[in-house]
């Protein structure tokens, strides 16, 4: 709880000093405005923004959702048969080393200019950090552990959800962390080259205009969006991986 009230304290600061800064330098509206005004902005546009901060949320929802499945179910084959490991993993590695940016124009032809191109470069750009955060934590179990589980009795199937994925959850959601901040830059890329609704055609639509205050109430929205998913699975988290020595809030 403290520190929530010191990540409060700290953002309120930086958009005071922030303000303060703009408004005693006089700096150019269209350069960098203040607080005040893009905080206007967002209210008094908010029948404009939050239509396409719906449309880009539910490209995120189904391109993470859809990495996130598919990631648990990859890692899990691969830490499971060696074989499927030593084929896919080396590929999936390799796989990265594509920009991304480079082939959303492709999906635009693949897919169209709608919602699934969005929701396949949200995938594409989301399930690689959780596949690895996955297949670090379900092989960092101790292998005592799985000789004890065996010589109890206990069946594969159990061994694997109910010792090793239990074992796996702080990376695994470590990983989803890292992949859900992903996956707002992704839905505003694929609507930056689609054009085609959401929040990233109207911030082209605004950096063309010249008007920063706009840009800069829709990057408010986006960074909103980002925070209220990375704060939800922090809580899922906090449920789910309580017994973890990083959730006890000690030091060492």
């Amino acid at each position: 709880m403290r520190s929530g009230y010191y990540a409060a304290a700290s953002l309120l600061g930086t958009l005071a000093g922030w303000e303060l800064v703009v408004r005693l330098a006089n700096v150019s509206e269209t350069v960098l405005p203040p607080v005040s005004d893009i905080v206007r902005v967002m209210v008094v546009d908010v029948d404009v923004l939050t239509p396409a901060a719906v449309e880009t949320l539910e490209a995120i929802a189904l391109g993470y959702v859809a990495a996130v499945v598919v990631s648990l179910l990859l890692a899990a084959a691969i830490v499971s048969w060696r074989p499927f490991e030593n084929t896919v993993y080396p590929v999936l590695v390799a796989s990265q080393a594509i920009p991304k940016i480079a082939i959303a124009p492709l999906l635009v032809v693949w897919f169209g200019f709608g919602l699934s191109a969005k929701v396949v470069l949200v995938f594409l750009i989301c399930f690689f950090p959780i596949v690895v955060d996955t297949v670090v934590g379900l092989k960092s179990l101790k292998p005592e552990t799985i000789y004890l589980a065996r010589s109890m009795g206990a069946p594969r199937h159990k061994i694997f959800l109910r010792i090793r994925f239990m074992n796996a959850l702080p990376d695994i959601f470590g990983g989803a962390k890292v992949a859900a901040v992903f996956a707002v830059s992704a839905a505003v890329i694929a609507e930056y080259i689609t054009l085609v609704g959401g929040m990233g055609s109207l911030l082209v639509r605004a950096n063309a205009e010249l008007d920063a205050e706009r840009a800069f109430a829709i990057i408010g929205y986006l960074t909103i969006i980002g925070i209220a998913i990375f704060y939800a699975l922090e809580l899922l988290e906090a449920r789910f991986v309580s017994w973890h020595v990083s959730r006890r809030g000690g030091t060492a």
